[in-house]
């Protein structure tokens, strides 16, 4: 599930001692975190991804399943349904694999009353 390193490892790999997958690689199924090492206040989503496409330019287009949202540990949204989100990155753009299982769907959208 990880990437190539044609040159030595990537400056991800190296902070975080993970393997990252790069947007080029992403594939129907896979779980994924989209932050590295997010700090305490910081907004990340883990979430199964659902579509993935290449366009004409090489730009990556791709979408969850469905997928949960922290500020920190804190869990402020979950869509148990495909978001509304697509994401357009760079080939290269990289994201944190996880293991098959580690993260189970939301059964319910939540939004924290937080962050509402």
């Amino acid at each position: 599930m990880s990437h190539a390193h044609p040159n030595g490892p990537c400056a991800a790999c190296i902070a975080t001692g993970l393997p990252a997958v790069a947007a080029r690689d992403l594939k129907p199924g896979m779980l994924i975190q989209d932050k590295f090492n997010p700090g305490p206040h910081t907004t990340y989503s883990v979430g199964e991804i659902d579509t993935v496409s290449v366009d004409e330019d090489s730009f990556v287009s791709w979408s969850f399943r469905w997928s949960r949202v922290y500020r920190g540990t804190e869990l402020i949204y979950a869509y148990p349904d495909a978001t509304f989100c697509i994401h357009n990155v760079f080939p290269a753009h990289e994201y944190l694999p996880l293991t098959p299982g580690s993260v189970e769907p939301p059964t319910e959208r939540f939004p924290s009353p937080a962050y509402t």
